[in-house]
C-alpha cells in the first residue's frame, strides 16, 4: 500500500486487517497481491481507496486475505 498510495498517505491514513489463513515458515517466499475495489471523493477533496489483499507463499498457496485502504491526498 505505501508503494500504491505513497508512503506520506498510507502513514497518516492507512490501514490494514488481514486473516491469517496458514503459517509462513523461515525461508518462505512470501508475495503479496492487491486489486483495488473502490475509490470514493472525500469531502476534503481526498480519495478513499480499498484494495483486497492477499498473500500467497512460493507455492501459491495463501497465507493471508484481507482489505487496505488509505486517503489519497490529490495534490
Amino acid at each position: 500500500m505505501r508503494k500504491f498510495v505513497g508512503a506520506d498517505d498510507f502513514h497518516r491514513s492507512g490501514n490494514v486487517n488481514l486473516k491469517f489463513l496458514r503459517p509462513v515458515k523461515d525461508g518462505d517466499t512470501v508475495t503479496v497481491h492487491g486489486q483495488l475495489i473502490n475509490r470514493e471523493a472525500q469531502d476534503d477533496g481526498s480519495t478513499l481507496v480499498t484494495v483486497d489483499v492477499y498473500c500467497e507463499n512460493q507455492n501459491g498457496d495463501k497465507t493471508a486475505v484481507g482489505q487496505a485502504s488509505a486517503k489519497v491526498s490529490n495534490q
